[in-house]
């Protein structure tokens, strides 16, 4: 995955007022790893459970195989609007599942 695609990812986690950034930059350097690890975990749990199957199939596409979403869209023949929105949904129900860890 690359760094800008992991940086949007863990944004989903930090969009909720700020408060995993603020959390991270509060702790000790050593804890700001393990709870940096902590939330990639949930993010990937949330990927992996609490998506739907299509939310899934495109932010594996989008942030694991790095495909753009006209790439995408040809792949899987929808419209870049329809990917566009899927990536937005998957993002707010993320975020929503990471707001209950925080």
């Amino acid at each position: 995955m690359s760094t800008k695609r992991l940086v949007q990812l863990n944004a989903a986690g930090e969009a909720a007022g700020g408060l995993a950034a603020y959390r991270a930059a509060a702790l000790p350097p050593d804890r700001q790893a393990e709870e940096h690890a902590r939330l990639l975990r949930a993010v990937r749990g949330v990927v992996a459970q609490g998506l739907t199957d299509r939310q899934r199939q495109v932010v594996g596409l989008y942030y694991y195989d790095n495909l753009t979403m006209a790439a995408i869209a040809r792949q899987l023949n929808v419209n870049k609007s329809t990917v566009c929105r899927i990536l937005q949904a998957a993002r707010r129900r993320i975020e929503r599942h990471l707001n209950c860890l925080l």
